[in-house]
């Protein structure tokens, strides 16, 4: 029998189609619920070139065989709901359907983190999106909505990490970069990206974090094995806190690690790999919390100019990083684990 401490469960799916952003965000909630007092579980069909991604965590992982899209997913993810009976189900996945919501909606209290507000209904007690264009979406009335930074799902290694950030001057010479394209980089940018940096400065600390869908890994790796200092590849990293904590600048994919950046005020230059993405990064952008270096599969982008450009201008990274710190408060997944755990 369960204790009386809050029982969640996230459902998403890691896989090299989905990429590792729904289980990193699922996984910073299911940490700062378990912070709060309460236990969690993540369920869903996870590659294991993501699994990582939970180590430390004290989130349980139930690692389910069908994809999400498919009759026999849909029918797991419920049973994991029946035999598990949690306090709130949280849903993360860009194949959400009102019909999923509703029939879970029916059982617990039901959490669904969206981006895009597609749905034509969401049946549900609360909607999570905490992008920076979440204002400019229009969700269908019903549940209460948690929109904008302010509920930033960030790793519990990233919140203890910001103090620490705080006190670092963006403008000073840069001398460690991190390229963290993605779980899965679909078109080879991590390589592009490493060949500018070289090209500029030879004297970089290249920290390079990929998943194991990166066929390009020990090329990169051997390249800089050549430079002798702290440069180097990781594979399928538990968490990119320690990472980005030791960064001076970041060049990232559209996605969760441009957020996680940010919250750091760490300067970043972003590269989207999808049209969602570059809808995303031109509002994040905006707010002058990122440069962006266009979609890598443009023909005619140069990913020189923007990267070089900020790897330069110690002005222009003091601003991003004081743009960035003042975007976020200092722990925003905690007050969004409070709220979907509020009855």
């Amino acid at each position: 029998m369960r204790s009386a401490a809050p029982h969640v469960v996230l459902l998403c799916d890691a896989t090299r189609a989905s990429g590792a952003g729904h289980l990193s965000r699922c996984v910073a909630l299911g940490e700062a619920v378990i912070d709060t007092g309460g236990t969690a579980t993540v369920a869903g069909r996870i590659d294991p070139a993501f699994a990582r991604l939970t180590d430390g965590s004290g989130v349980d992982l139930d690692d389910l065989v069908s994809p999400w899209a498919t009759p026999e997913g849909e029918a797991a993810r419920l049973a994991v709901i029946q035999r598990q009976a949690p306090a709130t189900v949280v849903v993360d996945s860009y194949d959400l359907r009102a019909r999923l919501l509703a029939g879970l909606a029916s059982v617990t209290r039901t959490v669904a983190i969206d981006d895009f507000a597609r749905l034509d209904a969401y049946p549900c007690d609360v909607v999570v999106n905490f992008t920076v264009g979440a204002s400019e979406l229009s969700y269908p009335a019903g549940p209460e909505l948690l929109l904008g930074p302010q509920w930033l799902l960030a790793r519990r290694g990233l919140r203890r990490a910001r103090a620490h950030r705080q006190e670092t001057d963006a403008g000073a010479p840069v001398r460690r970069v991190l390229v963290a394209i993605g779980g899965v980089d679909r078109a080879g940018a991590t390589a592009r990206v490493v060949d500018v940096l070289l090209a500029a400065d030879d004297e970089l600390e290249i920290d390079v974090v990929a998943g194991r869908a990166f066929p390009g890994h020990d090329e990169v790796r051997s390249r800089l094995d050549r430079l002798g200092n702290r440069s180097g590849v990781t594979i399928s990293a538990p968490s990119l806190a320690p990472h980005l904590t030791r960064a001076d600048l970041v060049v990232c994919g559209g996605g969760l690690t441009k957020y996680e950046a940010a919250y750091l005020g760490v300067p970043t230059v972003v590269i989207d790999q999808t049209a969602d993405q570059a809808w995303e990064s031109d509002r994040f952008t905006a707010r002058g919390l990122a440069v962006r270096a266009g979609r890598i599969d443009d023909p005619g982008g140069d990913l020189t100019e923007p990267i070089v450009g900020l790897l330069r201008d110690g002005e222009q990274r003091r601003a991003l990083a004081a743009a960035s710190r003042a975007a976020f408060p200092s722990d925003p997944t905690a007050a969004a684990a409070r709220r979907i755990l509020a009855r």
